[in-house]
């Protein structure tokens, strides 16, 4: 298989949810046997963040998953650091300031953490056998671009208000298009839902398809202040 990014052949298997941070927030649950990995209903042990049940496959080279787009895992670690420092007021005030979250360079970072989401949802979707849209492998070397992808922000209730909001669920959830990309797997009309936890925090994606309401401020990478919206269980049916 060819990098998704660059055409070279794939020969590195991003983490689909970053090493560090597994290390970091479940560190002894590894220690204790007590980490659990589900997919598609089906629960079983996590021997230690490095599994490759937590790595998407060969997809990507490895120039592209590290010098390429290490400024877009840096600053991933600074908005996780900040939305698990930050839940009380997160919660309370359903509002994002990137100024706080990155400082005066929060216009480059914010598009950086953009460019984050980018190359999960492409790895995803290289890993079951959809070509990447045009928009998102050429947004990746702009500074200002166009693309279909909208991505929103909304919160689980449920975990928010449990006691472990900041040490619970990560993974990535549904990928869904429509069944005629589903038999032809063109870039024809192409449009996908998708979505990402992140502890109480839900990142929602949109591509070439309307948001759902109630799910947040619509974000390309072009706002200080992000309205956070309320997370629930995406339709199963294909859009």
């Amino acid at each position: 298989m060819n990098c998704w990014i660059c055409g070279k052949i794939a020969n590195s298997r991003e983490h689909k949810i970053k090493k560090s941070l597994l290390k970091n927030v479940f560190k002894e649950d590894f220690e204790n046997k007590n980490m659990r990995h589900v997919k598609e209903g089906q629960t079983t042990k996590l021997a230690g963040p490095n599994s490759n049940k937590v790595k998407f496959k060969q997809v990507i080279c490895e120039d592209c998953n590290n010098s390429k787009t290490q400024a877009y895992d840096l600053s991933f670690d600074i908005f996780i650091d900040y939305i698990r420092q930050n839940y009380i007021n997160i919660n309370k005030y359903r509002m994002i300031n990137f100024k706080e979250v990155f400082g005066e360079s929060f216009s480059i970072q914010q598009t950086n953490l953009y460019k984050f989401f980018v190359k999960i949802l492409g790895c995803d979707l290289s890993e079951y056998g959809f070509n990447v849209p045009t928009d998102l492998i050429e947004l990746l070397d702009k500074e200002i671009f166009k693309t279909k992808l909208i991505i929103t922000f909304s919160i689980n209730e449920e975990i928010i208000n449990s006691n472990f909001p900041i040490n619970s669920k990560l993974g990535n959830g549904y990928l869904i298009t429509t069944q005629n990309n589903l038999l032809t797997k063109k870039e024809i009309d192409t449009k996908y839902r998708f979505e990402i936890d992140l502890f109480y925090l839900r990142i929602n994606f949109f591509y070439n398809c309307s948001t759902d309401i109630g799910t947040g401020s619509d974000w390309v990478s072009d706002k200080q202040y992000l309205y956070i919206g309320t997370s629930k269980d995406m339709n199963k049916n294909l859009i």
